[in-house]
């Protein structure tokens, strides 16, 4: 079969049928779904067939990786060899699920603290409740993206919209991220030289990678 131009995609998207050897083959990506041309058009040749022949689907999803940051300095790894675990880890020990590619166009960080001795942990903490003052350090830090050791983004954390009175820094990528199946990733986050996090109280902090994936129908 011929490789899928993008043309095609964009008839398909709009709710046309195309031709193909000399068969009409119906499109199964609805027109309310347009906006995903640019975030598919990265996908491999054959994923962009199984989606329009409906093999595949697309949905929203979020990765996303907790950790506690308490004292953090140097070069943090976020996932770590992290277990996947519901609002804590959303892929296990950072392997992209067989079969599932991700298209990641926006970045959340959202933060927590509480007192030095409170029980609380990474799973049941407040997220969204941490002051700004408080994170200066990790504010002029970068984060850094890696997908099996090859970087794909880098970007200091001061870019991220830095309103006070929102609990989240958020961030609109120009260009997404592909992130292919059973790929490894890993989330950096590298502080300045010499400059750490406070230990007087327990931080958190998580991250989340927002887009769309591929899934089975």
């Amino acid at each position: 079969m011929n490789e899928i131009t993008q043309e095609q995609m964009l008839e398909s998207l709009s709710g046309f049928r195309i031709k193909r050897n000399g068969n009409l083959m119906s499109h199964f990506i609805p027109k309310s779904e347009a906006h995903i041309v640019s975030k598919i058009k990265d996908f491999s040749a054959n994923d962009q067939k199984r989606l329009l022949t409906g093999q595949l689907k697309t949905i929203d999803t979020a990765i996303y990786v907790a950790s506690e940051i308490t004292g953090a300095s140097s070069i943090f790894e976020m996932i770590n060899g992290a277990s996947k675990e519901v609002g804590v880890c959303s892929l296990d020990k950072g392997v992209i699920p067989t079969g599932e590619n991700y298209s990641i166009d926006y970045l959340r960080l959202t933060f927590a603290i509480v007192a030095s001795n409170s029980p609380l942990t990474v799973k049941d903490v407040n997220y969204g409740t941490g002051g700004s003052s408080y994170f200066t350090p990790l504010l002029n830090a970068d984060i850094s993206i890696w997908a099996d050791n090859k970087l794909v983004a880098e970007l200091p954390i001061s870019i991220f919209n830095m309103d006070d009175s929102s609990p989240y820094r958020d961030l609109k990528l120009e260009k997404p991220l592909l992130l292919k199946s059973n790929e490894q990733l890993e989330i950096k986050i590298e502080y300045p030289k010499g400059v750490s996090m406070n230990v007087d109280r327990k931080s958190f902090l998580k991250v989340l990678l927002k887009g769309i994936k591929t899934t089975k129908r």
